[in-house]
C-alpha cells in the first residue's frame, strides 16, 4: 500500500475509534417524551448517519494490490471497525423510541436503554482493542520508514493539491489525538510525524503557489524570446564590460562612434547600478534591439551590475517581448501584464498572497490548475504588485520590454503607463527597446538613452569577418588587402543594421560559389542600397523570372499560415512538386525512407530556400514544446528546421500593396489553402512513422501530426473559411484530403493499441484524457473541430458508435465521455470559439446515427450530454461564439432554441432546475443566491464547486420569473423565459420525452408540430437576446471579510466547470 493511503486509512480508523466513543457516551441520556423524545429520536438519527459513513469511508480509496504484510495487518484492522461500526448503527436504531408523544414507550426506551448498558460495555472494549492494534500499526509504520516515504513524495512535488490538502488534514489529526491513545507511541514517531507535517505544509504552499502560475500561464508566452535570434559571438559585450574596450580599427570615421559607444556604456551600467526609471534603448529596423534585448536578460553580468542596485534586498527581473506577428496576446497590454506577473511569481512566490489576496485565502481549497483568472483580475494583480509597498520591503524589482512598435494599441498610451508604473518609485526600474518612432523617441526624450545602430560598428565588423573567413577559400585573392576592402565597404554601408548585413552577406557568398572574383563583390556590394527597405526591394526585383512561380508561393505560403507557427522544411520540398502537379500528394503512395534519404531530400530543400528566396526567408531551428513546461527540446536530426521570415521587416515588405500586387499577379490564382493541405499529406505519406507519430521523449501525446492537424482543421473552419465559401468544389477537395489523411495515418498507425491521449484541453494547463484508437486521430480532431461534412461519410464513426453503444445508455457511463469531451471542449490551449450552427449540425448527426442526449459522461460529474449542453448555455461557458459564422458583440448572449428542440426530438430528458434563495447571504440584500439541483435534492453546487456563490441581481429577469414560482425553476418553465413565443411546443416535448421515462416506452402523444414550420421569422430573432441572468460573484473588498459582488462577463467562466474553481 502507498504511504499516502496508509496514513489515510490510519488517520480514517481513529477518527472512527474516538467518534464510536462519544456515540457510546451519547446514547446514555437518549429516551424522553414528547419534544424531548422527539429531539432525541433526531440525535440518534443523525448520529447512526455519521457512523455509517464513517463505516463506509474507512478503507475507500484504499488499492486492493500490492499489500505487505503490514498492509495486511492494517486492513484487518478496518474491516474489524467496520463490523463495529455495523453493531453501533444496530443498537442506535434500537434505542430510538417509536412514539414520541407516548410517556408509555418513553419508559420503555429508557428501559432497553439501561439493559444495553452490556451491549455498550462489549462494544467500548471493542473500541479500545482498536486503539492498542492501532498503536502497533502506527509503531509498525515508524518502523518501515513509511513518514520518511511521504517526506521524499512532498520534497519531489509528485503529490497533487488535493492529495497534499489529504496528506495535512490526516497528519494533522494523527498529530493532535495520538498522545491520548496510549504511551506506546514512540516519540521518534511523533517526532517524525512533525516533521512530515512540516514538510507537506511547505509542498503544500508551493503546490498553491503553481496554481496561479499556471493560471497566469499561457503556452505562447516564451515564444518571441524564444525566436530572437542570440547575440553573434563576443557582440555586445562591450556594453557590460567593466572597462573601456579598445578601438581595434582603423577606419577613420570609428573613433566618433566609438565615443557614442563609451558614452552608451557608462550610461548603462550607472543606470544599472544606480539608476531609477526608464532606460531606453532604440534604433533602426534591423538593428538588433530585440537581439541585445535577449543578450541583457541571459547575461549574469547585468544581473551583477543590478544587485549594486538592489542592496539587501531580493532581485527581481521579469522579461516581455511584444511580436506583431503572434496572436493578439503577444503583442497586448493584457499579454504584457501577464507576463510580467508570472515571471515576479515565479521568481518570488511569497508575493502571491500580495498581488491575489483574496484569491490566496481560499486556494487552498481549489484542486489542481484549478484556477481561472479574469483579465480584471490579473490587472487588480498587477496593480496590487505595483502599489502594495509590501512588494517591496524585501524585493526591488525590473523590468525588460521589447518590441514596443510592436504592441496593437495606442503607444502614447504604453509610454505612459510605464511612467505611471515607475513614478515616485525606488523600487522598480524597466529597460525598454523599441524602433525611433516619434511616440517613443518624445516620449523618453528625458530618459537616458541608447541608440543602438550607432554603438555597434566593431559588432557588425566581427560579424563581417568572421562570414568572410568562411567565403574565402572559395575566392582567388590577389591578398588579403582585398577581402579587408571589401569588409570594410560592407561595415561603413550597413550603419548598424545587422538584418542589411545578413542579406549582404548571404548575397556575397551566392555569388562567390558561383565563381564571382573579388572586384566583383565589390560591385554588388556598391549597387546595394543603403536603407533595408530599398535593399529588400532591390532583392526582390532580382529574383529571376524562371523562378518568380515557386518563390512567390513559398512567400505566400509562408505568409499565410507561418506568421504563427513556422512550417516544416518538408513541406516546402512537397510545394515545388505540387506546383508542377496539383494532385501529386493524392497519387503518391505511402513510402519507407530512410534517415539518409530524408537528410538529403531537406538539404536540397534548405538550398533552394536560401538560394531562390534572396535571404527574406530563412531556415530556423525546430522547436517543439515538451509536457508540463519543459524547456524547448530539439527533434531529431531529419527534421532538419521550420522556415520563417527572416525578420519582421522582411515580412513588413512583403505586406506592402505594390508587393502584394507584384506576387498576386503570378499566383493569385493558387488556393494556398489546399497547398499546406496537400503538402501536409504528402508529408505524412513520405516520412518514417516514428517522425510524424511520435511526440516529447518517444510517447505518443502531442505528436507532430497532431500539431499540424490541429493547425490545418481550425484554418479550415476559420480564415480559410472552407465550408462557407459559395464554391462547393473546394469544399469536396478538402473533404477528399481529409479522407485520404485519415486513410494515410491509419495506415501508418495499424500497429498501435488502443491508448490515452492528451488531446482534449479545458483549460490552459489541464488535459483531459480521451480514449481513441491511434488510428483514429482525424476523426477525433475533426468530431473537436465539428466538421460534420467529414464524418457524414464515415459510418459508422468510431467515437459515435463507442457513444451509441449499450454501455453508453443512461445510467452506465462509460468511455463515451470522450464525445462530449471533444463536442464541448477544446483541443488547443486556448479561447473556445464556439460555433453554434456548427455544433447544432454536428448533433444532429450523431444523433441519427444512434447517440442519445441521455448518455451519462462518467467524466463530467455524471451529467448527460444533454446536461452538459445546459449549463453551457444558461452559465455561458464559452470564450466566444459564432453565430452564423460571424461573431456576436459581447453584449448580446444567444438561447439555443434549435439546439434544445433537436435534443428533445430525440428524447432528451432533464431535472435540473434552478434553486433562487432569496434569503441575504451578505451586507448587500439586493442579489440572490443561485444554486444548480438536480431531481429536486441533489444539489450540483456542492459536487461542481464552480457553482458555487452564483448570484443575480433581485431585479434581473430570472429573479423576477423565479419569484413567480416559489423560487425553483425547471427547464420547462426557463424555456418560458427564454422564448416566450416558441415555448408551447418545447414544454410538450419535454412533457412527452418524461412521460417516455416514467413509463419506459413510448407514450402516445399527438404529433407535435416543428418549430422550423411555426417560425415566421429567422432563427436569429428568437435566440439572440439580452442577458436574463446577469451572473454575478461575490468577492472579498480588498483585504477584508466584507464582500461586495462582480459582475461575470460572458465566458468569464470558460471551462470553469471542468477546473474545479471557486468563483
Amino acid at each position: 500500500m502507498e504511504a499516502l493511503a496508509a496514513i489515510g486509512l490510519a488517520s480514517n480508523i481513529l477518527q472512527f475509534i474516538e467518534a464510536g466513543h462519544k456515540v457510546l457516551s451519547a446514547s446514555k441520556e437518549m429516551y424522553g417524551v414528547g419534544h424531548e423524545a422527539s429531539r432525541s429520536n433526531n440525535d440518534i438519527e443523525s448520529i447512526t448517519q455519521e457512523m455509517k459513513r464513517l463505516g463506509q469511508s474507512l478503507s475507500k480509496g484504499v488499492p486492493t494490490s500490492q499489500k505487505t504484510e503490514e498492509d495486511e495487518a492494517l486492513l484487518r484492522l478496518t474491516a474489524e471497525c467496520e463490523r463495529w461500526s455495523s453493531d453501533m448503527v444496530t443498537l442506535l436504531d434500537h434505542l430510538k423510541n417509536k412514539n414520541p408523544d407516548s410517556k408509555l414507550k418513553a419508559f420503555k426506551a429508557g428501559w432497553k436503554n439501561y439493559r444495553k448498558q452490556g451491549e455498550r460495555d462489549r462494544l467500548e472494549k471493542g473500541l479500545d482493542s482498536c486503539r492498542r492494534q492501532l498503536a502497533i500499526q502506527l509503531t509498525s509504520m515508524s518502523r518501515s520508514d513509511i513518514l520518511k516515504k511521504l517526506q521524499d513524495l512532498s520534497n519531489s512535488a509528485t503529490l497533487s493539491n488535493d492529495n497534499l490538502i489529504t496528506l495535512k488534514r490526516n497528519l494533522e489529526s494523527l498529530q493532535q489525538s495520538l498522545p491520548g491513545i496510549t504511551n506506546s507511541i514512540t516519540s521518534q514517531f511523533l517526532d517524525d510525524l512533525r516533521h512530515t507535517l512540516h514538510i507537506s505544509d511547505k509542498a503544500l504552499l508551493k503546490s498553491r503557489q503553481e496554481l496561479f502560475l499556471a493560471a497566469l500561464g499561457y503556452h505562447e508566452m516564451e515564444d518571441r524570446f524564444y525566436y530572437v535570434e542570440s547575440a553573434y559571438a563576443a557582440t555586445f559585450e562591450w556594453l557590460l564590460a567593466d572597462a573601456p574596450v579598445s578601438n581595434t580599427t582603423k577606419d577613420p570615421s570609428v573613433p566618433k562612434l566609438f565615443d557614442f559607444r563609451e558614452q552608451a556604456r557608462k550610461d548603462f551600467i550607472h543606470w544599472l547600478q544606480s539608476g531609477r526609471g526608464i532606460f531606453h534603448i532604440s534604433g533602426k529596423p534591423g538593428s538588433g534591439k530585440s537581439t541585445l534585448m535577449k543578450f541583457l536578460c541571459k547575461n549574469d553580468s547585468t544581473r551583477r551590475y543590478l544587485r549594486d542596485w538592489s542592496g539587501n534586498k531580493t532581485l527581481v527581473s521579469a522579461k516581455s517581448f511584444f511580436w506583431r506577428l503572434g496572436n493578439d496576446t503577444q503583442k497586448s497590454l493584457n499579454g504584457l501584464v501577464r507576463t510580467l506577473l508570472y515571471e515576479v511569481l515565479s521568481a518570488a512566490p511569497d508575493v502571491i498572497p500580495i498581488v491575489f489576496p483574496n484569491l490566496w485565502k481560499d486556494s487552498e481549497s481549489y484542486t489542481k490548475n484549478g484556477i481561472q483568472l479574469s483579465l480584471s483580475e490579473i490587472e487588480d494583480g498587477f496593480e496590487n504588485l505595483l502599489t502594495n509597498q509590501s512588494t517591496f520591503e524585501r524585493h526591488k524589482m525590473v523590468f525588460f520590454i521589447d518590441g514596443l512598435d510592436e504592441y496593437k494599441g495606442r503607444h502614447t498610451g504604453l509610454v505612459d503607463k510605464f511612467f505611471k508604473w515607475t513614478a515616485n518609485s525606488e523600487h522598480l526600474k524597466i529597460c525598454v527597446a523599441s524602433r525611433e518612432w516619434n511616440e517613443f523617441m518624445e516620449g523618453f526624450a528625458e530618459c537616458p538613452r541608447l541608440r543602438i545602430h550607432q554603438c555597434t560598428h566593431e559588432d557588425v565588423t566581427t560579424l563581417v569577418d568572421d562570414r568572410l573567413k568562411t567565403i574565402r577559400p572559395q575566392l582567388v585573392l590577389e591578398g588579403d588587402q582585398d577581402m579587408s576592402h571589401l569588409a570594410a565597404k560592407i561595415t561603413r554601408k550597413a550603419e548598424g543594421v545587422f538584418q542589411w548585413v545578413r542579406l549582404v552577406l548571404n548575397a556575397v557568398e551566392d555569388g562567390a560559389i558561383n565563381g564571382d572574383s573579388i572586384s566583383d563583390l565589390g560591385s554588388k556590394v556598391d549597387a546595394f542600397p543603403n536603407e533595408l527597405n530599398e535593399l529588400y526591394q532591390y532583392l526582390f526585383d532580382s529574383i529571376h523570372i524562371t523562378d518568380r512561380q515557386k518563390v512567390f508561393e513559398t512567400l505566400r505560403i509562408t505568409h499565410h499560415m507561418g506568421l504563427y507557427h513556422r512550417l516544416p522544411l518538408m513541406w516546402f520540398w512537397f510545394l515545388n512538386k505540387l506546383i508542377d502537379d496539383p494532385d501529386y500528394a493524392m497519387k503518391m503512395s505511402i513510402t519507407e525512407n530512410s534517415d539518409e534519404d530524408i537528410t538529403k531530400v531537406l538539404k536540397i530543400t534548405r538550398r533552394q530556400i536560401y538560394g531562390r528566396c534572396k535571404g527574406l526567408l530563412e531556415v530556423f531551428p525546430p522547436r517543439i514544446r515538451g509536457p508540463r513546461g519543459r524547456p524547448p527540446e530539439f527533434w531529431p536530426l531529419f527534421d532538419d528546421g521550420e522556415v520563417g521570415f527572416m525578420h519582421s521587416t522582411a515580412q513588413e515588405f512583403l505586406e506592402q500593396s505594390h508587393i502584394k500586387q507584384s506576387i498576386d499577379q503570378v499566383v493569385g490564382h493558387v488556393d494556398f489553402f489546399d497547398r499546406i493541405c496537400q503538402a501536409f499529406l504528402a508529408s505524412v505519406k513520405f516520412a518514417d512513422q516514428a517522425w510524424y507519430f511520435r511526440g516529447y521523449d518517444n510517447s505518443i501525446d502531442e505528436t507532430p501530426f497532431d500539431e499540424k492537424l490541429i493547425r490545418v482543421l481550425e484554418f479550415a473552419v476559420g480564415e480559410a473559411q472552407v465550408f462557407t465559401s459559395p464554391s462547393h468544389e473546394r469544399q469536396d477537395r478538402f473533404l477528399k484530403f481529409l479522407h485520404e489523411l485519415d486513410a494515410t495515418a491509419g495506415t501508418r498507425l495499424s500497429s498501435e493499441a488502443t491508448t490515452k491521449y492528451n488531446i482534449c484541453y479545458l483549460s490552459y494547463s489541464q488535459p483531459l484524457r480521451c480514449y481513441a484508437h491511434p488510428r483514429m486521430h482525424v476523426q477525433t480532431f475533426a468530431t473537436n473541430c465539428l466538421i460534420h461534412e467529414f464524418l457524414r461519410e464515415k459510418d459508422p464513426t468510431y467515437l459515435m458508435s463507442i457513444a451509441a453503444s449499450p454501455s453508453a445508455k443512461p445510467g452506465i457511463g462509460d468511455n463515451a465521455s470522450d464525445l462530449a469531451l471533444l463536442l464541448m471542449g477544446q483541443i488547443k490551449r486556448s479561447v473556445r470559439i464556439l460555433d453554434y450552427d456548427r455544433l447544432c449540425s454536428m448533433l444532429e448527426l450523431c444523433f441519427s446515427r444512434g447517440v442519445s442526449p441521455n448518455y451519462i459522461s462518467s467524466v463530467l460529474y455524471g451529467l448527460s450530454l444533454f446536461d452538459v449542453m445546459l449549463i453551457w448555455f444558461i452559465y455561458h461557458l464559452y470564450g466566444a461564439i459564432l453565430y452564423n459564422h460571424e461573431g456576436l458583440p459581447a453584449d448580446t448572449y444567444i438561447y439555443p432554441l434549435r439546439l434544445l428542440e433537436l435534443c428533445l426530438r430525440y428524447g432528451a430528458k432533464t431535472q435540473i432546475q434552478l434553486r433562487l434563495d432569496p434569503e441575504p447571504h451578505c451586507e448587500n440584500e439586493s442579489f440572490i443566491m443561485v444554486q444548480l439541483m438536480v431531481d429536486e435534492t441533489k444539489n450540483l453546487s456542492d459536487t461542481l464547486i464552480w457553482a458555487e456563490g452564483w448570484f443575480t441581481p433581485k431585479s434581473s429577469p430570472i429573479s423576477s420569473f423565479a419569484k413567480q414560482r416559489n423560487w425553483v425553476v425547471t427547464i420547462r418553465d426557463l424555456v418560458e423565459l427564454w422564448f416566450p413565443k416558441h415555448h408551447e411546443i418545447l414544454q410538450q416535448l419535454i412533457d412527452k420525452n418524461a412521460a417516455d421515462m416514467n413509463s419506459g416506452s413510448h407514450s402516445p402523444f399527438p404529433e407535435i408540430p416543428s418549430l422550423q414550420d411555426e417560425l415566421e421569422q429567422s432563427w436569429s430573432a428568437a435566440e439572440l437576446g439580452e442577458d436574463i441572468f446577469q451572473w454575478h460573484n461575490r468577492v472579498r473588498v480588498h483585504d477584508s471579510d466584507i464582500y461586495g459582488f462582480r459582475k461575470l462577463p460572458q465566458g468569464l467562466k470558460l471551462s470553469g466547470m471542468y477546473s474545479g474553481r471557486r468563483p
